[in-house]
């Protein structure tokens, strides 16, 4: 795995896998700031805990810079974005809600079919930022009116 030096000293591993639906925020344009005010908004965050968004913002902007590095697109099960993230005990409690996994696979696949990507299968960055429209399915649109 590839490790690149962050902000301060911090060092930051880049993932071997990345969620369908988590790949239009590759090739989003949107400021770290905006990140932020979307997270609040969606409550991923709150003013206090900036964890998530530092990884998020921080390895999304070093993948950016990593064209090469390869990346297993995956459908289903969690990634490194939802490792992090405080509702991943929604999401990803298949005991509970068992229907969640398939609902989860449903929503990366539909996003994959719409931009050429299979589940499973390995793509470097360059070639996921070549196919993935930032405004698929309207994502950027309905993430910048929540800034408003």
């Amino acid at each position: 795995m590839k490790v690149l030096p962050v902000l301060e000293e911090r060092v930051v591993d880049l993932p071997s896998t990345i969620k369908g639906h988590h790949l239009p925020p590759l090739v989003s344009p949107l400021t770290r700031e905006e990140w932020k005010k979307i997270l609040l908004h969606d409550g991923y965050i709150d003013s206090e805990s900036d964890k998530l968004l530092d990884l998020y913002y921080t390895t999304l902007q070093n993948l950016k810079n990593s064209p090469s590095h390869i990346l297993t697109v995956i459908s289903g099960d969690p990634d490194f974005i939802c490792q992090e993230c405080p509702k991943q005990v929604i999401c990803y409690d298949y005991q509970k809600y068992p229907e969640l996994k398939d609902e989860m696979r449903r929503l990366d696949n539909i996003f994959l079919q719409k931009v050429g990507l299979t589940a499973g299968e390995r793509y470097s960055v360059r070639e996921i930022i070549e196919r993935v429209n930032p405004n698929t399915y309207g994502w950027l649109e309905e993430t910048k009116a929540k800034l408003i």
